[in-house]
């Protein structure tokens, strides 16, 4: 490497560099080697200490890499830390601050740069949405790629952000000699476009927090510009949709009271305008749900370079299929639910996927096949993360459980694997095989007033499926009575309401009490049954269906359908299975929401 014309442009220059080079391959880690060794005689020349150290030690680990003691993947990722840490000192040498000066001249001026930072993200967002669709092996035409990162370029260069331009302008000439030869865009392009992404969309933050604290310490004269720069369009802050959907919840229990006073007053017109406020409630209640809502695209996106590091790190050729990215779903929700699909990816392409050499004594392709899908069903979304690999042998996990001393039988084998501690791994990898994370799965679904159930075939694969509600903030319920309380159970789970007289309640052996009716025998569940309850004579019977299962609970009457703002509960109540929250009442008393699927998963083994 040549001498630069400054000590950042060398570090520039090195990181390029880095994000070029395949370190896995042992001529790209000589080639950047010998890259490395030019930075370290400009060093020396130079009297720069700072870039000398740098070097050095990056020669060191690379003699590491060559030699089979340090894994690529970690050596490059330390690589970068160490360009990062040692750009940070010099910033810091020279008493710069973090945003280079030349960026500094442009953050004077708010419009400009707030346009550009805004651009450049939604640009990085389709790159990083094509470099996705090439891993999930859709088709992706070249020409589109480079035009993303020829617009990055272009508008990088136009202001003097050369670092970006640079960068952009590698990976665009990388394309271009791929483009130009009629080839199709290859793994190693893609994970060096990917990780040209992760740099570039770091340098436009920077660009972004350099504007944040000049704009913040310039004149009141500056505020129209910021303001026409934001008035494109309208951020609201979650913490006010928050508040909103309080206050929707205070207007529910206003209704409620209205409407029990309107209806003991008899008066008509007030039941007809009492009619039209309801009917003005709901648009504005389903209004701001979905303000709340937003679809699975990002959160989808982001699971592909989960996927794709993952076949880097085991060396196992696997293709990713993606759907249902369109799904959507409260803000919080999703939010919430990336950390639970990052840890089913990776234990589908490190437990489930077998390797090409097993695959194919098996009869089955070399390459594996990892699906990632999102639907609605029943008022529920329904995440599946499905693979074709192993799959999981119920007698493996029996045997493990007896060993542990755990008691277990064939129907209630598959919940083994969300225990603490529980794993039948044979090694230990650095993502998997501890025995920790599929337990911290089911209780961050379970948070979510979700479920989490797996489905496996040996030999044939594993779909880990995870039910989660559409929001968790409004529900429609029906209200019930049981005694002096009032239970509340989402209208989506109920079956139908019956006399409990139209049925016998038996005794039966293994299976508790159950409803025998003229048509099936139904479960039978005392609705105080999570705090200890027991039945009691009822005069209605509320068969409720989680999937295939159905069940009855016991209540002296059904009030009627409400919609409802729930919200969780703490303390003990808490981790009562079988009750998703509470919500207030028109009288303002709580009643507690009953969740279905808490109780058949309580109940499971003994149904």
């Amino acid at each position: 490497m040549g001498p630069a014309n400054g000590r950042q442009e060398v570090l520039d220059a090195l990181a390029s560099a880095l994000v070029l080079a395949d370190l896995s391959d042992a001529k790209n880690s000589a080639g950047f080697l010998e890259e490395v060794r030019g930075v370290a005689v400009w060093a020396e020349e130079s009297g720069d200490e700072i870039i000398s150290v740098l070097a050095h030690e990056v020669q060191s680990l690379l003699a590491s890499v060559i030699a089979g003691e340090v894994d690529p993947t970690d050596a490059a990722g330390m690589i970068g830390e160490m360009i990062v840490a040692a750009g940070e000192a010099i910033r810091g040498e020279d008493g710069a601050r973090a945003l280079d000066a030349q960026d500094n001249v442009y953050a004077q001026d708010p419009v400009v740069v707030s346009e550009f930072v805004s651009g450049a993200r939604e640009q990085l967002d389709e790159t990083e949405a094509l470099l996705a669709s090439c891993m999930t092996g859709e088709t992706v035409e070249v020409d589109e790629l480079f035009r993303c990162f020829h617009t990055l370029k272009g508008v990088a260069g136009f202001l003097s952000l050369d670092r970006m331009a640079a960068l952009a302008h590698d990976v665009e000439s990388r394309i271009e000699t791929i483009r130009s030869q009629g080839t199709s865009v290859d793994e190693e392009t893609v994970n060096v476009a990917l990780s040209a992404v992760d740099t570039i969309r770091g340098l436009v933050n920077e660009v972004d927090e350099g504007v944040s604290a000049a704009v913040a310490g310039d004149s009141v004269a500056a505020a129209p510009a910021r303001k026409r720069a934001a008035s494109e369009s309208v951020r609201v802050d979650a913490g006010k949709l928050d508040y909103l959907l309080d206050a929707l919840g205070e207007l529910a229990v206003a209704e409620a009271e209205i409407a029990a006073a309107v209806r003991r007053s008899g008066d008509e017109a007030a039941e007809r305008s009492l009619e039209r406020f309801q009917r003005i409630a709901r648009d504005l209640q389903a209004a701001t749900t979905s303000l709340r809502m937003v679809d699975l695209k990002a959160t989808f996106r982001k699971m592909t370079r989960v996927v794709q590091d993952m076949i880097t790190r085991s060396g196992k050729p696997v293709d990713l299929v993606v759907s249902g990215g369109d799904t959507e779903l409260d803000r919080q929700i999703v939010e919430s639910i990336a950390e639970p699909l990052v840890h089913l990816l990776r234990n589908a392409v490190d437990h489930g996927i077998e390797s090409p050499a097993n695959r194919k004594k098996a009869g089955k392709p070399e390459r594996g096949r990892v699906e990632l899908n999102a639907f609605h069903r029943a008022g529920n979304v329904h995440i599946e993360v499905t693979d074709d690999g192993r799959g999981i042998d119920a007698s493996a996990l029996l045997a493990k459980a007896a060993k542990m001393g755990i008691e277990a039988d064939p129907a209630t084998a598959m919940d083994l694997i969300f225990r603490p501690g529980f794993t039948t791994a044979e090694t230990i990898t650095e993502t998997s095989g501890r025995g920790v994370g599929l337990d911290a799965v089911a209780a961050s679904v379970e948070s979510l007033r979700g479920q989490l159930d797996v489905r496996s075939d040996p030999g044939v694969g594993t779909t880990f499926s995870i039910r989660l509600p559409l929001t968790l903030a409004i529900i429609d319920g029906i209200v019930l009575r049981a005694g002096d309380e009032r239970y509340v159970v989402p209208t989506q789970y109920v079956d139908r309401t019956m006399s409990a007289s139209d049925g016998e309640i038996v005794s039966t052996a293994g299976r508790g009490e159950v409803l025998a009716t003229a048509d099936e025998n139904l479960p039978v569940v005392a609705v105080t049954e999570p705090f200890g309850g027991e039945l009691h004579e009822a005069s209605v019977a509320v068969v409720l269906a989680d999937g295939e299962q159905r069940f009855a609970i016991l209540v002296d009457e059904v009030i009627g359908q409400q919609s409802l703002v729930i919200k969780p509960l703490s303390g003990p109540t808490a981790k009562v299975h079988g009750i998703a929250g509470a919500s207030l009442m028109g009288d303002g008393k709580a009643a507690l929401v009953i969740d279905p699927p808490g109780i058949v998963r309580a109940m499971r083994g003994r149904w």
